[in-house]
C-alpha cells in the first residue's frame, strides 16, 4: 500500500528590508574580528580557543543549500522517513548529534520511589502529564499501585507521527523531581514525564529537546533562570462571553478594585495553591481590559518554570471549573477586546555552580549589565524571525501581535522601554516581550537559550539600545513575521532552528502545526 506525500508548503515572499543593527557587525566593539568568517560557516563546529568550546558553535548569519519551498527534504514521503529513522534510533537525523544517546534503561530518572511517597502522602493516583507540540498538556491517569511500572505510561506515536495503530508505543516515565501533591485534592499527585521510543529518549519530548540544551548549557558552567508573567481571561461557563458582566461594561479596568474583589474566592485559591507547592505568588493584577488578569510568582531554571507552566495551566482551568467559571489563555478570545493576552518571559545566565547572575555589571555606564548580557540580547535579535513559529505557534497569536496594545512587533531591544521587543527593566534580567501563553514552554525556553548561547559564541552585537517610543517611528525596524505562514517559512528556511531542535523534530514540528 502506498502513502501520500506530503504537500509542499507555499514559500512566503516578504520583501527585502535593510540589514537591522542587531545582525554581526564587524565594527562593533562586541565583534571578533578574528572570527569574522563564522558569520557565512554553514556547520556547527567547536574552537579550541574558545572558552564555550564544549557547546555547539551556531552561526548566527547562515545561507542554506537547502531548499527555500516546501518542506525540509526528508526523502519521497514522511512514511518512508519514519520507517527508515525507527529502523535505527541512532540514526534519527539530528539525535546522535543534538541528543544524549546514554543507552540508559526507561527508569533511568527514577531516584526516588514515587510508589512509597505516595503511599506515605495517601494519593491514591498519579497525572502523569506531557506537553505536546502544539502547546497542550496531555495527562495519564495512573493508579499508585503502576506508577513504577518499569516502562512508563503507554503513548500512542499517532499522537506524533500521524501514524497507524501498528506503530510503535512511545513510553512516558515520569521524573520524580516534578512530584507535586494536589491541595485541592490530595488524593491525586501530578508529576511530568519525558517520552522514551524503543528504548531511547525521544526526539519527540519537547521537555527532552529543553533538557539537551540546558545541559549544553551546563557544559560551559552556565543555566538560565525564568521567570513568567502568565496573562489569562476568565469567561463565564459556557466560554461565550467573559465572565463578569460588570466588568465587561468597563472598557479600561486595569487594577480595578471591585472587579477583583468579585473574581476574589477563584483568584486567592490560585495565589493559596501556588504559596502550598512553594511558588512565592507575589502579585495578581488586573490588566487592562475584560475580566483580564495576571499572576506573578518566583523565577527559577528554566526546566522547573515550564514545568510549571504546564501544571498552572491545568490548576487554573481546574479551579475555575469548580467555580463556575472557565479559563483561557489565547492571546486574543474575543475580537472586541483592547488588549490580549501574553507571557512575557524574564531570563538570566548564572554561574551553575556559584549560583550568581551573571548579567548584572557595574562597569557599564549605560545599563549596568555585562559583555555577556550584551551578546545573549544580540543572539535573541539575530534569530527572532526563525524563533517566532516557536514563540507565536497558533494563527490567534498573529491577530496579537497585529492588535497595536503594548505588544512590541518589531525586532527591537531597549532598557526600561515597554514598546519595545526585548526590554531591560533592569541589570539582573532581559524581558522577551513576543510570547505568548499558547506556547509549548519547553521548546519557547529551548529556543531562546539556544539563541542567547549563539550570540555569547558569536560576540553578537545587538545594536544601539532603542531609548524612544517604537511606534512613533515604525519604518526605521523590520517587523517580526506577521502570519503564522510566514513565520513557519522562516522556521524552515533556518539552519540554526534545526541544529537547535535536530532535524527530524523541526520536520515534525512543520508537519504537525
Amino acid at each position: 500500500m502506498s502513502h501520500p506525500k506530503i504537500p509542499e508548503r507555499p514559500h512566503y515572499n516578504s520583501q527585502q528590508q535593510q540589514q537591522q543593527p542587531h545582525q554581526q557587525n564587524r565594527n562593533s566593539p562586541f565583534a571578533q574580528s578574528s572570527n569574522s568568517a563564522a558569520a557565512t560557516t554553514t556547520p556547527a563546529t567547536t574552537t579550541a580557543n574558545n572558552p564555550s568550546s564544549n557547546r555547539l558553535q551556531f552561526s548566527s548569519s547562515v545561507t542554506s543549500s537547502k531548499p527555500t519551498s516546501g518542506i525540509i527534504n526528508f526523502g519521497a514521503n514522511f512514511r518512508e522517513h519514519l520507517e527508515n529513522s525507527l529502523e535505527s534510533i541512532e540514526n534519527f537525523g539530528g539525535f546522535k548529534k543534538y541528543y544524549r544517546s546514554d543507552n540508559a534503561n526507561l527508569s533511568v530518572d527514577r531516584e526516588m520511589n514515587l510508589e512509597k511517597k505516595a503511599v506515605e502522602l495517601g494519593v491514591k493516583f498519579f497525572l502523569v502529564a506531557y506537553s505536546t507540540l502544539n502547546s497542550d498538556c496531555r495527562t495519564c491517569l495512573v493508579p499508585t499501585s503502576s506508577i513504577n511500572e518499569k516502562h512508563g505510561c503507554h503513548l500512542a506515536t499517532a499522537m506524533f507521527f500521524k501514524t497507524t495503530g501498528a506503530d510503535p508505543d512511545m513510553f512516558l516515565v515520569p521524573d520524580p523531581k516534578t512530584f507535586i501533591q494536589l491541595p485541592w485534592k490530595p488524593d491525586y499527585a501530578w508529576v511530568q514525564g519525558n517520552m522514551f521510543l524503543n528504548g531511547q529518549p525521544a526526539p519527540q519530548c519537547p521537555r527532552r529537546a529543553l533538557i539537551n540544551m540546558m545541559e549544553r548549557a551546563k557544559n560551559s558552567g552556565l543555566v538560565m533562570m525564568s521567570g513568567i508573567e502568565p496573562e489569562f481571561t476568565i469567561l463565564n461557563k459556557d466560554g461565550s462571553d467573559v465572565g463578569d458582566n460588570i466588568d465587561s461594561r468597563q472598557p479600561m479596568s486595569l487594577h480595578d478594585p471591585l472587579s477583583i474583589m468579585r473574581l476574589a474566592p477563584l483568584l486567592t485559591q490560585i495565589h493559596d495553591v501556588m504559596s502550598a507547592i512553594g511558588w512565592k505568588p507575589y502579585q495578581i493584577d488586573h490588566e487592562a481590559t475584560k475580566c483580564q488578569y495576571e499572576i506573578n510568582f518566583s523565577y527559577a531554571d528554566a526546566l522547573t518554570t515550564a514545568d510549571r507552566f504546564c501544571f498552572m495551566k491545568f490548576m487554573m482551568k481546574q479551579l475555575a471549573e469548580e467555580h463556575g467559571y472557565r479559563i483561557t489563555f489565547m492571546p486574543v478570545p474575543f475580537a472586541n477586546l483592547l488588549c490580549s493576552n501574553g507571557l512575557h518571559i524574564n531570563v538570566s545566565l548564572w554561574n551553575e555552580k556559584e549560583k550568581v547572575n551573571l548579567f548584572p555589571d557595574e562597569a557599564d555606564a549605560k545599563l549596568g549589565i555585562s559583555k555577556l548580557a550584551y551578546n545573549f540580547i544580540g543572539g535573541l535579535l539575530s534569530h527572532v524571525e526563525e524563533s517566532c513559529a516557536i514563540l507565536c505557534p497558533t494563527v490567534n497569536s498573529y491577530k496579537r501581535l497585529n492588535l497595536g496594545s503594548w505588544c512590541p512587533n518589531t525586532i527591537t531591544w531597549g532598557g526600561n522601554n515597554r514598546t519595545v521587543l526585548l526590554r531591560v527593566p533592569c541589570e539582573n534580567r532581559v524581558e522577551h516581550r513576543l510570547p505568548d501563553a499558547s506556547i509549548n514552554p519547553h521548546l519557547a525556553h529551548a529556543i531562546i537559550l539556544a539563541a542567547g548561547l549563539d550570540g555569547i559564541d558569536n560576540d553578537a552585537d545587538p545594536g544601539p539600545i532603542i531609548d524612544f517610543e517604537v511606534h512613533t517611528r515604525p519604518k526605521e525596524f523590520k517587523n517580526v513575521p506577521t502570519s503564522l505562514l510566514e513565520a513557519l517559512d522562516k522556521f524552515h528556511e533556518s539552519e540554526f532552528a534545526r541544529e537547535c531542535l535536530g532535524d527530524d523534530y523541526a520536520f515534525i514540528y512543520l508537519f504537525m502545526d
